[in-house]
Parts: structure tokens; C-alpha cells; sequence
């Protein structure tokens, strides 16, 4: 039905945000790698400079119990890998949406008109 279709869209469209924020991951997991020299293995959060943003001042935050903050990076790289590889997928299956919605618009306007099938 348009509205399932719709549903699916809208799963697809968070989906698609998630994946977009593999790029944000990834640039958090190198700041960890690029200063794991200064960040030591209990801390739950260090400071440090980004200069890939002008050397602007950066606090990574890391989540106890979730292992050493190379760990946490290297988990952050594998994940946004993942939701990389997922993003084609998810464009694909988005278009595919959007072309079975217009077939069904198409199909309820034609029942609105009295057109039939």
C-alpha cells in the first residue's frame, strides 16, 4: 500500500542519516589514533588539538567499560566502514521506494478518476 511504502521510506531516510554519520565516526576515531601519545588507557575523555580544523581544541569523550580508546577507535572505524558500505544499498533501495510510490499514486489517481485498473 503508499502507506507502507511510505512507512519504508522513512525507515530508509533514517537509515540514510545513519550512514551519513560514518563520516563524523571516522573523524573522531582518527583524532583518538593521531593522539593516542597523550590520551591514556582508563581516561574517560581527553583534549586535543584538530588540525584539520585550524587547531581548534577538541574533547573526545570515551565510554567506560567499552575498552581503551584505541579500541573505542578501532570500533569506530570497522563501524563507520559498515555504514559506508551500507549507504549504495540504502540509496538504491530508496530509489526503488520512490519509483513504486509513484506507481501507486499513479494508480490511485486513476481509481479517484473513476478509470479503473
Amino acid at each position: 500500500s503508499l502507506e507502507a511504502e511510505r512507512r519504508k521510506q522513512i525507515a530508509l531516510a533514517k537509515e540514510a542519516e545513519a550512514a551519513r554519520s560514518a563520516e563524523r565516526l571516522a573523524e573522531w576515531a582518527t583524532l583518538v589514533v593521531a593522539n593516542l601519545w597523550q590520551i591514556d588507557d582508563r581516561a574517560t575523555s581527553a583534549v586535543v588539538e584538530d588540525w584539520n580544523n585550524g587547531g581548534a581544541k577538541v574533547k573526545l569523550s570515551f565510554a567506560g567499560g567499552q575498552g581503551t580508546p584505541r579500541e573505542q577507535a578501532d570500533a569506530a572505524f570497522a563501524k563507520a566502514r559498515r555504514l559506508r558500505r551500507g549507504s549504495a544499498v540504502v540509496a538504491e533501495l530508496i530509489r526503488q521506494s520512490e519509483a513504486v510510490e509513484a506507481r501507486l499514486q499513479g494508480w490511485q489517481a486513476r481509481l479517484a478518476d473513476g478509470g479503473g485498473g
